[in-house]
């Protein structure tokens, strides 16, 4: 049986991000020292003193493949259930939108009105938010997640690690009804897989303090440990809460089964 570890309720990427990257207490300042927590593949070293923490690019391409899977599925798959308990396919990419263009400190002003209005909480309000940005319906949602990806790679803002963790979490959340996995770049996906592994609830960390999560399909890992595979979005949905833990790969001393 595979094992689902349960976290607290806030499984959203909603703490943000300074100057600093990321959340943990040791959150690498830009992405240069993000790769160095990050060994994707054996890549060769080179010149990253241009790299900054701007995850903007990033950002705009996991928009732009969430735009084109949203216009892939049915209206009947816009009201269908996602990954994330209680989220419809509609609610996800209706708060994506919220999130993604909405400033941080409106959306900080939006959430304590709400919490003190109607007496909710994340993540009871991001559903509340999600909910009425996706009833605009699945091809007005989709022209505003192009737009956005389109103001992201122009680079004219920043966006950190916390932002794209949004995108990329939502990607995965629609995955399984888009009917195709959304494959999303291996050093986003990684980023986003460390950036949680630093600021996930206890028992999510206990897990990796134990284990190492090997990505399949994005050539890095989080955790140390026994080995667990399992796709990016394998890991970044238990990382999360979403998904039971990956199985472990067998070890030398254990026989194949044919």
């Amino acid at each position: 049986m595979r094992k689902v570890v349960a976290v607290s309720e806030s499984t959203e990427p909603e703490r943000e991000s300074g100057s600093r990257g990321l959340s943990g207490p040791a959150g690498p300042a830009n992405a240069a020292e993000l790769a160095q927590y990050l060994p994707l593949s054996q890549r060769p070293r080179r010149d990253e003193t241009a790299v900054t923490g701007n995850w903007a690019k990033h950002l705009g391409q996991a928009l732009i493949q969430l735009a084109d899977a949203l216009g892939t599925i049915t209206d009947a798959d816009w009201t269908s259930p996602s990954a994330r308990p209680g989220f419809s396919v509609a609610d996800v990419a209706g708060f994506v939108v919220w999130r993604t263009s909405t400033p941080r400190l409106v959306r900080a002003r939006e959430r304590a009105s709400r919490a003190l209005r109607d007496r909710r909480f994340p993540p009871a309000t991001q559903l509340l938010i999600g909910r009425e940005r996706g009833e605009a319906g699945r091809v007005s949602v989709e022209s505003e997640l192009r737009s956005l990806a389109v103001s992201a790679l122009s680079g004219r803002s920043s966006r950190s690690v916390a932002d794209l963790a949004v995108v990329v979490l939502a990607c995965y959340d629609i995955g399984s009804v888009a009917g195709e996995a959304i494959v999303i770049d291996r050093v986003a996906s990684g980023a986003v897989a460390l950036a949680r592994s630093l600021s996930a609830p206890v028992e999510i960390r206990a897990v990796l303090a134990s284990t190492a999560l090997v990505s399949s399909d994005g050539d890095w890992r989080v955790g140390k440990g026994q080995e667990r595979s399992g796709t990016s979005s394998d890991i970044v949905l238990f990382l999360y809460g979403r998904a039971p833990l990956p199985p472990a790969l067998p070890s030398a001393s254990t026989p194949l089964v044919e």
